[in-house]
């Protein structure tokens, strides 16, 4: 079975009818989606971002937040993905790529989230905290691009995509800079014996990201975005998977600027041909 992670704004959509995707048209999908599982050639996963970017929908519209959370649930069976510090946390101490349904949250976990996300008062209380983190989180990229403005001087545009050209040691050397920072306590001795920042596929899809939107913020003028910080836990998470759908523009550039074999990168429209 492919396996086929969804941005936030699909899971909306799917629910969600306009003139383009019409109630009709959405229904088929959905029933293309369905067909699909039952078959065992596609599966939809959702992970936690997901639901960390949803609990701010719930804010504004708690109706449509319940019907995103009933399809998703109905569409994933058993595939929650774990988030994306757990992910990280089973890869480092496991040294390396995770297997089968380590990814996943187990039966119990997946039974508890589903009724947090029942819970309105807990969803709502959980959307303050995840303000928090995306203020932090762009707080510190606007930190990093005005530095390497600096850095970078008049050539700055110039310097940055000659610097890009060897952004996979960039995205290594990063992930294992962290891995030095937040993990030593917890691997050998000997850095030889530590996994290769390759094996760490969250991890390291995390800090691409991030330095992708670097490159973009600095590199193309695009401005820092409050989405950015869901956009990187997405690309990361989405590497226990076969397929990425976002129609994000942004999002897009920067996955294709950082040039990842997989997962395959693809539209709503596009998902909607693979079904046909």
């Amino acid at each position: 079975m492919r396996l086929v992670y969804l941005d936030t704004m699909n899971w909306v959509r799917l629910v969600e009818p306009t003139e383009r995707w019409t109630t009709a048209r959405l229904a088929t999908l959905r029933e293309r989606l369905a067909a699909a599982e039952t078959r065992g050639t596609f599966g939809l996963t959702i992970g936690a971002s997901c639901f960390d970017e949803l609990a701010r929908l719930h804010r504004g519209n708690r109706v449509l937040f319940g019907l995103v959370i009933h399809n998703a649930k109905s569409l994933v069976r058993n595939r929650v993905l774990r988030s994306l510090s757990d992910l990280s946390t089973l890869e480092v101490l496991g040294r390396g790529r995770l297997v089968g349904r380590e990814p996943f949250l187990g039966s119990q976990e997946r039974r508890s989230l589903w009724a947090l996300m029942r819970n309105q008062r807990e969803v709502g209380d959980g959307a303050g905290v995840v303000a928090e983190r995306v203020a932090a989180f762009s707080a510190e990229e606007a930190a990093r691009r005005d530095q390497a403005v600096r850095e970078l001087g008049d050539d700055r545009v110039h310097g940055l995509r000659r610097w890009w050209t060897d952004s996979a040691s960039h995205i290594d050397e990063w992930t294992a800079t962290h891995l030095a920072a937040a993990w030593s306590n917890h691997l050998p001795p000997d850095r030889s014996e530590w996994p290769p920042p390759s094996d760490l596929r969250a991890l390291r899809g995390f800090f691409a990201y991030k330095l992708g939107r670097i490159m973009m913020n600095v590199g193309e003028g695009r401005r820092v975005d409050a989405g950015d910080y869901f956009d990187a836990e997405h690309f990361a998470c989405a590497a226990y998977c076969d397929y990425l759908v976002t129609d994000d523009t942004s999002f897009r550039a920067t996955a294709t600027a950082i040039g990842r074999a997989a997962p395959a990168l693809c539209s709503l429209e596009d998902l909607e041909e693979l079904l046909s």
